[in-house]
């Protein structure tokens, strides 16, 4: 009898020992200019330009993204900011937030005519968006979503993603 409470009890603290352990968290920084991530990255830009030129040629409504040029300062003002972080810093205030609709727009920071977020259907819904009207187009069938539909999707989504961001901001200060 004392074995098998032993045997329990040891059961027992073995349980626990495991449920400690699989409660750490750890995190570790990866460095975003691995040669693979770089690649990853390329990759899905590429898939979201082609996406869009298939939008645009086939007359697809799609969730376009762009993004308007910045309003850079001139270059003496540029100059006379220390270089790195302080330059950088000062060239990053002057982009626009993107935009989305659902016609093809020119997207600044990627140097592309059009690009459709494409390659995260589970993460992102527009990008399931996407994925809906070009499977039914490439089944021949009438994609579900109108422009006037998808337009006040993304006004929908913009805003509930602006609020979200303004919350997670307000809650990390």
């Amino acid at each position: 009898e004392d074995k098998l409470k032993n045997r329990g009890l040891n059961a027992a603290n073995a349980v626990r020992a495991f449920e400690a352990s699989a409660m750490e968290v750890t995190t570790r920084l990866i460095d975003p200019d691995l040669p693979a991530r770089v690649l990853v990255s390329e990759m899905m830009i590429l898939a979201g330009e082609l996406v869009a030129k298939l939008g645009t040629t086939q007359g697809i409504v799609l969730p376009y993204r762009g993004q308007n040029p910045p309003k850079l300062p001139s270059a003496e003002t540029l100059a006379a900011l220390p270089e790195g972080l302080c330059r950088q810093l000062a060239v990053r205030s002057t982009m626009t937030r993107s935009n989305q609709g659902s016609t093809p727009r020119r997207h600044a920071s990627l140097g592309i005519d059009a690009y459709v977020q494409f390659t995260s259907p589970i993460r992102r819904y527009t990008d399931m968006l996407a994925h809906y009207q070009i499977k039914a187009h490439l089944r021949g069938d009438e994609p579900p979503i109108s422009a006037v539909e998808m337009d006040v999707m993304l006004e929908v989504l913009e805003d509930a993603t602006r609020t979200m961001k303004t919350a997670s901001r307000d809650a990390d200060t």
